[in-house]
């Protein structure tokens, strides 16, 4: 059976927590930085995951700003209809039952995750032996 491809950037990323009163000026930094960002704005945050040294670079001008660095992105190098079900909590529940923290990354293309780097390698690992994720992504 095949197995899922991936999309494993090697930047490490910092996940950063600002103050919704920074709205403006996070747009700016995200308009500065070079590789991946994603931003997520509700109604108690503001939450940009990007690259550790772009941050390192931009941090000062965010004093405040709550972060923690160490992160990899593991993408799943396919598209994922809207209809499909079952996918990323296959996903989660894997990474679970090794005691792998994830955050669940999704762009209108495809979907990803975050884990620690200490547990990149083994993370990887287990998705790509999933064989029920090559099932729910359509490709048997």
């Amino acid at each position: 059976m095949a197995a899922v491809k991936l999309d494993t950037p090697g930047a490490r990323l910092a996940v950063v927590g600002l103050s919704l009163d920074r709205y403006h000026e996070a747009l700016r930094l995200i308009g500065a930085v070079e590789g991946f960002v994603q931003v997520t704005r509700d109604a108690a945050e503001i939450t940009i995951v990007l690259d550790e040294i772009e941050w390192r670079r931009h941090s000062g001008a965010f004093p405040e700003a709550k972060s923690v660095p160490g992160w990899r992105l593991i993408r799943f190098d396919l598209v994922l209809d809207f209809s499909v079900v079952g996918f990323m909590a296959e996903v989660t529940r894997l990474m679970a039952a090794a005691g792998i923290s994830v955050l669940a990354i999704s762009t209108w293309r495809t979907d990803g995750l975050l884990v620690e780097e200490k547990y990149f390698d083994e993370a990887v690992a287990i998705i790509q032996s999933a064989d029920r994720l090559v099932a729910l992504a359509g490709m048997e």
